[in-house]
């Protein structure tokens, strides 16, 4: 190898925590004979299918995410509860699941210990990158822990999304041509919005919570309460206000937002940024 095929393969593991597909290599010079040597003398190791990593890398929640992505092939993105995290959601700052899924109906396979999910209805433009991780988009996200965590759980999740400003009408665009009747999730999901964006006085999370403790301490005439209704999530939630169309972020080097603001506006709303 030359020096700039060694400074581009460099790069690459630096860019990747530590960790690079053989056809990534492949194309930036490294040869079966050079791979082996590398392998051998333990400089390089090999983690799954087709994933090389550099020893010297340190372990990481994030390094495992992204070596379960590489080996399950382009047609992969990490999604439910492992999506919500990458996404800072709250409830999932401590999730350890490693979930991907398949879009498109494509079977995937990745290394041990990964949770695979297969979808024939999400395609490319259900993800974007995050971190550089290909990921399913925020409202997808939401979706699916809708499915597989519960109401609750999305609620709660759904709540940080809004309080930081990021669209509820991009969220209801997504989720809408997504339901379907043996998939819970967009309909629980566009339940959750409607009580937030809709509601004349929408309550948040946190009231939720404190007025299903105010009932079990028996305390009369607290808060009125809902066990299993979601939370809402407008940091100005008890002030009588309505949710207005937060902004909507996008990630740099990444087009897949900037399309869902074009086909929302295209059907004639529009995304506030």
């Amino acid at each position: 190898m030359n020096t700039r095929e060694m400074s581009s393969v460099a790069a690459l593991f630096g860019s990747q925590d530590g960790l690079a597909t053989i056809t990534q290599l492949s194309e930036r010079g490294v040869t079966p004979g050079l791979l082996r040597q590398r392998l051998a003398s333990e400089e390089w190791g090999r983690i799954g299918r087709g994933v090389i990593t550099v020893g010297s890398a340190p372990p990481s929640w994030r390094r495992s995410v992204r070596a379960a992505v590489l080996a399950a092939g382009p047609h992969s993105f990490v999604s439910h509860a492992t999506a919500a995290r990458l996404h800072g959601f709250d409830g999932y700052q401590r999730a350890n699941r490693i979930i991907i899924s398949g879009v498109e109906g494509h079977h995937v396979r990745s290394i041990e210990g990964v949770e695979v999910h297969r979808s024939t209805v999400l395609d490319n433009e259900h993800r974007r990158l995050v971190a550089g991780i290909s990921c399913a988009i925020e409202p997808v996200a939401l979706i699916q822990i809708a499915a597989t965590d519960g109401r609750d759980s999305a609620a709660q999740a759904l709540d940080s999304y809004l309080r930081d400003g990021k669209s509820a009408e991009w969220v209801r665009f997504v989720a809408t041509p997504l339901v379907r009747p043996k998939f819970g999730g967009p309909r629980i999901v566009l339940e959750l919005l409607r009580e937030r964006v809709e509601a004349r006085l929408p309550r948040s999370w946190f009231q939720r919570t404190r007025s299903a403790t105010s009932t079990a301490h028996s305390w009369p005439n607290s808060i009125s309460h809902c066990h299993r209704c979601g939370s809402v999530l407008n940091a100005r939630a008890g002030d009588g206000t309505r949710h207005r169309g937060p902004r909507r972020t996008t990630t740099s080097g990444n087009d897949a937002s900037e399309r869902w603001v074009g086909r929302y506006s295209n059907s004639g709303g529009r995304i506030s940024t």
